[in-house]
């Protein structure tokens, strides 16, 4: 095998047991299709299918934790990657009639699966195991009819084969192959009662690394004493400071309405539903304070800002049968929306086993959400149809929300905290409306303009490291 070919056996037996994280990358392949039940336009059906298949790469982080009874190796494991796994074509629906291009992005997946594994060779330093469990996928479509395009998280499963093997007490490396397959459900529409169903499924090979958290310790000497050892139990308590790194994913439903834009009552008054969402890395700091209480139990409150940029963009042309976003003489009409900080005040409440935490965490978040919304209207009849017509605004909406989230965090030493942690924050709906000049740029003559509302909610994964402020404590004594 490739991993036992390139390592020597390691001199000791080795154990798998305990916490560990790590880095992954890869690479995957598979298939997308795009079906919906077609559009009827002045009774000609326009069928919306495409099929094509999607390549890319992927990096990710990775957490879980094994139990080993003899050579048998039983665990859980959790990963999320940030991916970039494509693809099109350009002749969806008919192509002898309304060809046009479609697509599918996979840009973020994570896994939570059930791992058993067998430990051989030399002291039991190679682990062969089976994978399986719950996918889920941010996964994006476009279709070119009229421009339309959505994103949602999409639920699924995966399943699949790996080898790990240890090069050092602490390290090791492993070659893992997953099937993912998210399903076929609908995302967006092309028009109002048109859905637009998207499928994905692909097979997945990437690479990674892996920490063990905990150095593996020999068995304990027997020791004959009259009174049993005593070992220190940490304190939780103090003041800390610290950064964390990871991502988000923006979601919520949209819906953009671009009323009288198009004097062509087909067309007028569209309303088309939107999956709002973006995808984005993001940078943190964080500062709080914990209390243990009754040995087991902590208590805090804990402050953060973040800094991202998850950004949604949707344009489309006025007028159904032109090329999208194209500045011709249909016009155009175009959104463009991101949040690119947030801010939370939560409380904490955690269950201690020695070193390790388990939390759950909810609070108050504050974002602001930035849109720019745009219109031009340039078709036939339009007050204004010698010339362009472009009006743009741009509108700040300061929103305040709820978050709450959970997580899991281990001291790495008296002074030094690391932790993984997931956060949902829903700050409710934000309305933007541009109008146009109700005498020059409608018609007929009265209200106009374009209209976005959408739902703001952030789904964030992020991994910290913080320091203890404080010398080393002892909250009790273990026997």
């Amino acid at each position: 095998m490739l991993l036992a070919a390139t390592m020597a056996a390691p001199a000791k037996a080795q154990s798998w047991n305990g916490a560990y994280g790590g880095v992954s990358a890869g690479y995957g392949t598979g298939h997308s299709d795009q079906r919906d039940n077609g559009v009827v336009l002045q009774n000609v059906e326009i069928v919306g299918d495409g099929h094509y298949a999607v390549n890319g790469g992927f990096a990710g982080l990775t957490l879980g934790y094994n139990w080993q009874s003899g050579p048998l190796v039983f665990g859980i494991e959790g990963d999320y990657s940030f991916a970039n796994i494509y693809g099109s074509s350009s002749v969806c629906g008919v192509p002898a009639l309304f060809a046009h291009p479609c697509s599918t992005q996979l840009d973020a997946f994570g896994t939570l699966r059930g791992r058993v594994g067998y430990a051989m060779g030399a002291n039991g330093w190679v682990l062969p195991y089976l994978t399986g469990g719950a996918a889920v996928g941010h996964l994006r479509g476009y279709d070119g009819l009229i421009g339309a395009e959505g994103s949602a998280f999409r639920p699924g499963w995966t399943a699949g084969v790996g080898i790990e093997a240890k090069f050092a007490p602490q390290w090791s490396a492993k070659l893992e192959y997953l099937h993912v397959d998210l399903g076929s459900a609908a995302i967006f529409e092309i028009i109002p009662g048109t859905p637009e169903r998207v499928s994905f499924r692909a097979d997945m090979v990437r690479a990674g690394i892996n920490y063990a958290f905990a150095a593996p310790a020999p068995p304990p000497a027997r020791i004959y004493t009259k009174a049993p050892a005593v070992a220190a139990v940490v304190s939780w308590t103090g003041f800390y400071v610290g950064a964390d790194l990871g991502g988000v994913v923006q979601g919520g439903n949209g819906q953009s309405n671009f009323f009288q834009v198009d004097p062509n009552p087909l067309f007028a008054n569209l309303r088309q539903n939107q999956l709002a969402n973006g995808t984005s890395f993001l940078a943190a700091v964080h500062a709080g304070y914990n209390w243990q209480f009754a040995r087991n139990f902590v208590a805090g409150v804990e402050a953060d800002g973040q800094w991202m940029k998850p950004r949604y963009a949707f344009c489309r042309q006025t007028d159904m049968f032109s090329v999208p976003c194209f500045d011709n003489s249909f016009g155009y009409s175009y959104v463009n929306s991101e949040t690119r900080s947030m801010a939370t005040v939560r409380g904490r409440l955690g269950v201690a086993f020695d070193r390790w935490m388990l939390y759950g965490t909810g609070g108050a978040a504050f974002t602001t959400v930035d849109t720019t919304l745009a219109t031009d209207c340039r078709v036939a009849g339009c007050a204004n149809s010698t010339g362009a017509n472009f009006t743009v605004a741009k509108f700040s909406n300061a929103v305040t929300g709820w978050v709450a989230g959970a997580g899991v965090e281990w001291m790495l030493a008296s002074n030094w905290l690391v932790r993984g942690e997931y956060l949902h924050a829903d700050f409710g709906t934000v309305t933007n409306t541009l109008l146009l000049n109700p005498a020059t740029q409608c018609l007929p003559a009265g209200a106009c303009g374009l209209s976005w509302s959408r739902q703001v909610k952030e789904d964030i994964v992020r991994f910290g490291v913080s320091y203890k402020f404080g010398a080393p404590s002892v909250v009790a004594a273990k026997y």
